[in-house]
Order: C-alpha cells, then structure tokens, then sequence
C-alpha cells in the first residue's frame, strides 16, 4: 500500500528535523553567549560563536512543527494498517 510507505517516509523526516534542530539547540545551550565583561587577570576570554546565531523560539517551533508532522504521518500510517487488514479479514 503506498500510504504506508509515504507516511514512514514522512516520520523519518519528522524525526531527522526533529533531530536537526535539538542538536542546534544543544550546540547552543553548550556554548552560550560570553558575557560582556572587562577581562580578568590580563587573560581575554576567545570570543564564542553559534550561541547568538540559535534563534531558540524558532527552534522550538521546528520541534513543535516536526512533532505535529510526526504525529500526523503517525494517524496516517495507523488508519492505511487498519485498512489492510480489513481488506485482509474480508478476503479471508
């Protein structure tokens, strides 16, 4: 049935987006923005990168969006499975 196939497809890319954006967020979240401060000790601390470039708020809606696709793909894939077997009981 081709509703089974394209709706694991569909959770697969589900869950790579998913996937995609929590390691932006880990990234992120590992190396925060430094603050601004005068040195201390005569030691400038490396500047960081990538903290400032994470938009959290739309990373939380990839998430949101990636698990509402999920979850449909999900609706999908159990009705086409109940189909079958209807079919399958029918034919019996």
């Amino acid at each position: 049935m081709q509703a089974i196939g394209i709706s694991l497809s569909g959770i697969q890319s589900s869950l790579s987006r998913f996937d995609a954006s929590a390691a932006r967020v880990a990234r992120a979240s590992a190396n925060p923005p430094a603050p601004d401060s005068a040195p201390q000790g005569g030691v400038t601390p490396a500047p960081r990168q990538a903290a400032a470039d994470i938009d959290i708020a739309s990373e939380m809606i990839e998430q949101l969006t990636a698990k509402l696709t999920y979850d449909a793909n999900l609706s999908v894939l159990k009705t086409a499975e109940e189909m079958q077997q209807s079919i399958i009981r029918r034919w019996a």
